[in-house]
């Protein structure tokens, strides 16, 4: 099936991807995929400190029911856009320490 493409953002280099930020310390990197992997989303939030997600509900909707989700060690800005997330989404994101911001 087709899964929306999403990105995260860091405060180090997460994962694979292309660093645009020049080398500045805790400026982020943007990193993209092709396919949505919940469990490796988790990975990255879990080691690399990652801050800022970009995704479709339908990938938010996956993370929160990943078996590898967990309470965040630091906040995450969690945005998206189109039809807004199920209620019981954002409260269990928001239970486990993301910042839901639709827009």
């Amino acid at each position: 099936s087709s899964v929306p493409p999403g990105g995260v953002s860091g405060g180090s280099s997460a994962g694979a991807g292309r660093d645009r930020t020049g080398g500045r310390p805790g400026a982020g990197r943007p990193v993209g995929w092709r396919r949505f992997e919940p469990g490796r989303v988790w990975r990255l939030f879990d080691e690399e400190g990652v801050t800022r997600l970009c995704g479709a509900p339908r990938g938010l909707l996956m993370l929160a029911g990943d078996p590898a989700a967990n309470p965040l060690e630091r906040p995450i800005l969690a945005t998206t856009a189109a039809a807004p997330p199920p209620p019981t989404v954002i409260a269990r994101l928001e239970a486990l320490g993301f910042s839901i911001q639709h827009v």
